[in-house]
């Protein structure tokens, strides 16, 4: 969970900013489906958006791979 609302899947970790990977937004912060491609966001780059809170992903009843 973003601190946005919305719904973001971790893609890759960087090991010298372990709080900041880069994150692929599957729901918006509208609570919209997302499905284009331009939704990764590095972290180091983007300062205002972080994690607030992991979620189980089986919470939501649909595969985010």
């Amino acid at each position: 969970l973003m601190n946005d609302s919305s719904i973001a899947r971790v893609i890759k970790s960087s090991p010298e900013a372990p709080m900041r990977p880069v994150i692929k937004i599957l729901i918006d912060g509208t609570g919209q489906i997302v499905n284009e491609a331009d939704t990764v966001v590095d972290l180091r780059q983007n300062k205002n958006l972080f994690i607030v809170k992991a979620l189980d992903p089986r919470a939501y009843g649909r595969k985010t791979a």
